[in-house]
């Protein structure tokens, strides 16, 4: 990973950090985790955050974009995240 993604990396997780230490109860925060360890980490255990996400906000289009994408990643099926990307599309993002 070059130098400057470590860092925008390490400020996101920071930032996100501090912004849930002040309200747990923030769907933006926890889908910015989710994707902090999706796309910078690869971690595939961020669907722990989009599942909290979700449950904060169930019409959080950009969670459910990502939820779908981590499932066409993990699973390379694209049948799994296909209905997730879609609602995506229906809400219009």
């Amino acid at each position: 990973m070059p130098v400057w993604l470590a860092r925008c990396s390490y400020r996101t997780e920071w930032a996100v950090g501090r912004a849930i230490a002040l309200d747990d109860k923030l769907a933006e925060a926890h889908d910015a985790v989710a994707a902090n360890k999706l796309f910078f980490d690869w971690d595939w255990a961020a669907e722990r955050e989009l599942r909290r996400t979700l449950e904060l906000n169930p019409n959080f289009a950009d969670a459910r974009g990502s939820r779908g994408l981590r499932f066409v990643l993990v699973q390379s099926s694209g049948l799994v995240g296909r209905p997730t990307v879609a609602h995506r599309a229906r809400v219009g993002l």
